[in-house]
């Protein structure tokens, strides 16, 4: 389960600077999915 946690960090980010998003979030959305 902490790699939920990671993925809501990751989600959180996303929200914070969408404008900005690294390919390592969108690879962590990948995955989660």
């Amino acid at each position: 389960m902490e790699r939920q946690s990671d993925v809501a960090v990751s989600v959180a980010s996303f929200n914070a600077k969408p404008d900005a998003v690294p390919i390592e979030t969108e690879g962590a959305d990948l995955s989660a999915s």
